[in-house]
């Protein structure tokens, strides 16, 4: 990791992490920009097909589950939809970002998440640090399932 919450590819691409109340509105962000949280109509955001449908205190409800979701899960939950949910447009809209940040050498993943606070210090706390890890290829450490359900 280089400076706060940025890593490099190589040395000239990064890849950060913003929060979308800390931005100028949308239609002034720079091109490297990219929105992967839900829809936002009042905001002008089309919804990405990357972001998190899992929410904190509840869950999905096509999942008959007992239990509500804090942030610890719904980042868990993130990874594991991530990698095995079926690809279509999450992948396509992946390889856009790819696309884009070998453009720019820089990429600004913008969500809605309120843990980010851009200084790194919480790193995993969002659903878009595990973007920024597939989109760097990093190595994603293996889910480790909540207390009590072993899979």
């Amino acid at each position: 990791m280089t400076e706060a919450g940025v890593y490099a590819t190589e040395p000239q691409m990064t890849v950060e992490v913003a929060n979308v109340r800390d931005l100028p509105p949308h239609d002034e962000w720079p091109e490297w920009y990219a929105y992967v949280g839900r829809p936002a109509p009042r905001c002008g955001l089309k919804g990405s097909a990357l972001a998190n449908p899992f929410k904190v205190g509840q869950w999905p409800t096509r999942f008959p589950m007992s239990w509500t979701l804090t942030l610890e899960d719904t980042v868990y939950w993130y990874r594991v939809w991530l990698h095995t949910a079926p690809q279509g447009m999450k992948m396509f809209e992946m390889e856009g970002l790819r696309r884009k940040l070998k453009k720019h050498g820089r990429l600004t993943l913008v969500c809605w998440c309120e843990t980010w606070d851009g200084t790194g210090e919480a790193p995993g706390k969002c659903h878009a640090e595990v973007l920024r890890e597939a989109l760097l290829k990093r190595p994603l450490p293996a889910p480790t399932y909540p207390a009590g359900d072993e899979g």
